[in-house]
């Protein structure tokens, strides 16, 4: 084990292939094993000091991993949000050029309140930075402090977040642990039919009464063996967010609510990151038998508000689909900031820390919106600059896809169909848990820079529908505090749905 002290800004050449370039005002110690470990996934835990949680198949170590012990930064360095979010040491790698891999550094911060996750994709050479350094393919990681650490109780004694003991331990109780290591993915050319393959097909699945999900009605005889020819049948459709499934993001309680007051619910499990949300719609109509007659009212959260207004405004209707009511909750009807390529990491970070703050604020059984191997998969494009997946670039504000749903509407729409929007302003610095608070807001700064938000869609996004005015949208629109994943858990939230669906 070997311990080593930063003082001003000396480089730390801590292996043949990685070094360490604080910045001048960054202090503290760095812990670094003798050997290599594979702490990636959690199923390898020899190294308990250094075993990280984060739920990944595909990446392996490439380097040690290693603890950063930081004191806080000189007061008034972090006087602004934007301060804390500032680079505050650098990581060079020099990469074996025959492995074919895309590489990425993994920060975590270990806390009470859980894991949080900072994963960064190498950047072009820092400007300044010394030739005599840069060799080719060398790849440069910026560490971004995401906690202060000025706020936290300081057992360990003044000005230092926790010292490492002997065993490159950090015992004390309230103290956080700086995990770093470089971890390497094979180049996979056919990366994006691998993520098609791993969405798989648009189905819709019946809810049944106790809010568990049926079989997929596939074919015409099961649709039919559902719903008679000679009857007009009230239907509740639910459509999942980006990165997400049925199962994970089901409103039960709203469904356990009003789900009763309609002669049928359906979910609609789709792919989210391998077709444009207009793809989604056309083939959901495409399986629905021409003879049946369903009134349709949707519950839509985050990009399935896309996939539902596609239903409405960019297809044809159908007398055996008729879509009466649209509620959306948290949808980036105006798009959002990390859909653009190079915020795509941030996804990442913030997908994987919330879903650890939600696991140990709310228990270990709750259930993660996002789904862990889909935000693998875009992490691994983003490592091998693939960026033509459909349902990331609808989402990216300026997308050609938004441009299309987000022109005036023919009027006759509004005369049968009406949209309601729940939105939300979410501020994490209001977070009990402070690390989480500090960790989130400063990851927020780099995405969204200061904007309100809820975590993943800016709050203005949420109402943009047909650039803001819309006759579809109105004056309907309810405002919350909670985060992108709990739209459904608020009592007020279940009112107003409960009053626009039902009134």
């Amino acid at each position: 084990m070997q311990i080593y002290t930063l003082r001003g800004a000396r480089r730390l050449q801590l292996t043949g292939q990685m070094a360490l370039q604080p910045t001048p005002s960054v202090q503290g110690q760095v812990c670094l094993p003798d050997a290599v470990q594979t702490v990636l996934s959690g199923s390898e835990r020899e190294a308990e000091n250094f075993a990280t949680t984060i739920p990944f198949e595909s990446f392996v170590a490439a380097e040690a991993p290693f603890i950063l012990d930081f004191a806080p930064l000189p007061p008034g360095v972090l006087s602004t949000p934007a301060a804390e979010a500032a680079e505050v040491a650098t990581i060079t790698f020099q990469p074996d050029a025959a492995e074919g891999a895309s590489y990425i550094l993994i920060h975590e911060i270990q806390t009470p309140e859980g894991a949080i996750y900072d994963l960064t994709l190498p950047k072009p050479r820092p400007e300044g930075a010394l030739l005599a350094d840069h060799k080719a393919g060398m790849l440069y990681f910026p560490i971004q402090r995401l906690v202060s650490g000025q706020r936290l109780p300081n057992p360990a004694g003044p000005g230092v977040l926790g010292k490492i003991n002997e065993e490159g331990k950090l015992p004390e109780s309230g103290t956080l642990k700086h995990i770093f290591q470089i971890a390497k993915a094979p180049i996979e050319q056919t990366l994006v039919q691998t993520i098609a393959a791993a969405e798989g097909p648009g189905r819709v699945l019946p809810v049944n009464a106790d809010q568990t999900l049926g079989k997929a009605l596939e074919g015409n005889e099961a649709w039919r063996s559902r719903f008679a020819e000679d009857k007009e049948y009230r239907v509740l459709l639910f459509l999942h967010g980006f990165g997400s499934n049925a199962k994970n993001s089901l409103p039960r309680a709203w469904l356990k609510t009003f789900g009763a007051h309609y002669d049928a619910l359906l979910a609609y499990n789709y792919p989210t990151i391998s077709k444009f949300p207009n793809h989604n719609a056309a083939d959901l109509l495409a399986q629905i038998p021409e003879e049946l007659r369903l009134k349709v009212d949707i519950i839509a959260h985050s990009g399935g508000g896309l996939v539902a207004r596609s239903l409405v405004e960019l297809q044809q209707p159908y007398p055996k689909f008729k879509v009466q009511k649209v509620l959306t909750c948290g949808t980036p009807h105006g798009g959002t900031s990390l859909a653009d390529q190079e915020r795509w990491e941030r996804l990442v970070s913030l997908g994987l820390t919330a879903a650890s703050w939600l696991a140990a604020t709310m228990g270990a059984g709750v259930i993660a919106t996002f789904s862990p191997k889909m935000l693998e998969l875009i992490l691994r494009a983003a490592g091998q600059l693939i960026f033509d997946l459909p349902g990331l670039q609808a989402l990216a504000p300026k997308s050609e896809f938004l441009r299309e749903l987000n022109a005036p509407s023919d009027p006759s729409i509004a005369q049968r169909v009406t949209y309601a929007a729940i939105t939300s302003t979410f501020n994490a610095l209001n977070l009990p848990q402070r690390n989480f608070g500090e960790a989130l807001a400063s990851l927020l700064v780099q995405i969204f820079m200061e904007s309100p938000n809820d975590l993943i869609v800016p709050t203005e996004s949420m109402s943009q529908i047909d650039g803001g005015n819309s006759p579809l949208l109105g004056k309907r629109v309810y405002q919350t505090d909670t985060n992108h994943f709990g739209y459904f858990d608020k009592p007020e939230t279940i009112n107003f749905a409960s009053t626009f669906l039902l009134g």
